[in-house]
């Protein structure tokens, strides 16, 4: 049978606690105060964690990406695109630039005492879009132009998740960590310039 007003509802929504009305109000005022906020982490480790191993884990993959690039940019030579584009040294001089990051970010994970060769769910996720970027760039049909197409995306995703990671230190009160990952992101940023200056030449 339908309740027909809202006054028959009141018994069944009346609290089973002893006590004013006023007096529950104060103690439902109490717990909110003292409460987390829904889905909060109290422990902000675990979080800052899970990113650097997507950091650690994409700055591995930054790696073989421009090894793939290089390989590509022998492969073809001078003839195909002139001097416009990245020389070879251009290229290792990027890949040890990511090389030295990941080290960095295995470095602090330890320090952290957390495990470098865990994958965490964030570095699980960007291992999946990492291998696709690499297909395209060990693909023999793929063109340079289509290879710095895939680098262009890379280093976007890598700015981004250094800028994450930033936050996320900050956040968990590691100041020092966060000026650290700041000159790793200026490095980031030279990369993307540098990409997007190549792509457009070509």
């Amino acid at each position: 049978q339908r309740v027909e007003s809202r006054r028959d509802l009141l018994p069944f929504f009346r609290p089973k606690l002893p006590g004013t009305s006023r007096e529950l109000a104060t103690h439902r005022a109490e717990f909110v105060h003292q409460g987390e906020a829904i889905g909060s982490q109290p422990n902000r480790l675990p979080l800052l964690l899970d990113m650097l191993g997507e950091r650690l884990q994409f700055e591995r993959i930054g790696v073989r990406l421009y090894e793939a690039l290089i390989a590509k940019r022998e492969d073809l030579g001078d003839a195909a695109y002139g001097t416009t584009l990245p020389t070879i040294l251009d290229l290792q001089r990027i890949g040890r630039d990511e090389l030295q990051h990941f080290f960095l970010i295995r470095d602090v994970i330890l320090e952290l005492g957390g495990d470098p060769t865990m994958m965490t769910p964030s570095a699980d996720v960007v291992t999946m879009l990492g291998n696709s970027l690499i297909q395209v760039l060990t693909d023999p049909r793929t063109d340079f132009k289509q290879c710095l197409q895939a680098i262009l995306a890379a280093e976007l995703q890598d700015s981004d998740g250094w800028m994450l990671l930033i936050e996320v230190a900050r956040t968990a009160g590691r100041v020092s960590l966060a000026a650290e990952f700041e000159a790793a992101h200026e490095q980031e940023l030279e990369h993307l310039e540098l990409v997007r200056k190549w792509l457009h030449a070509s």
